[in-house]
């Protein structure tokens, strides 16, 4: 049965070193980007972002925000409907960090604030404002694939 064993593994070895050099074409590659690279840093699929913007934002208020802070939340979009992302954001994260909303018409510790601009690819940026001195004290800027799949 060890016989048999050592020529099979054997076989394969020889398969594998035969086949392995006659993948690529002869001849001396081509110059330059055989495919062209769109910068897709920071794009995400809509589903994605929200997941990157819970974890990023969560993240940093467990260090840096102190418990029962209160957040107004301040979302603009041209489509209403997305706002439903940064809502889901602030949810997840209040959860994790315990800081609770206020209502816009009062004043809280910190503003959420989101935008959401654009048609194809949105450009999403978030942020973290503590009221008592108008500092950005977190924010990120993504983009999200309105085609892209998880």
């Amino acid at each position: 049965m060890k016989f048999i064993g050592i020529i099979f593994i054997g076989f394969i070895g020889g398969v594998c070193l035969m086949t392995g050099c006659n993948s690529v074409p002869p001849g001396t590659p081509p110059k330059g980007d055989i495919v062209s690279q769109e910068d897709m840093k920071n794009t995400y699929s809509s589903a994605a972002a929200v997941n990157y913007l819970i974890t990023s934002l969560s993240t940093f208020a467990v260090k840096n925000i102190p418990k029962d802070s209160t957040v107004v939340q301040k979302f603009t979009a041209p489509d209403k409907s997305l706002n439903l992302y940064p809502d889901k954001v602030f949810k997840s994260a209040a959860a994790i960090a315990r800081f609770t909303s206020v209502p816009a018409g009062r004043v809280g510790n910190y503003r959420l604030t989101s935008n959401i601009k654009g048609s194809e690819i949105l450009v999403w940026d978030m942020a973290l404002i503590r009221v008592q001195d108008n500092v950005a004290v977190w924010s990120e800027t993504i983009r999200i694939d309105q085609g892209k799949l998880e």
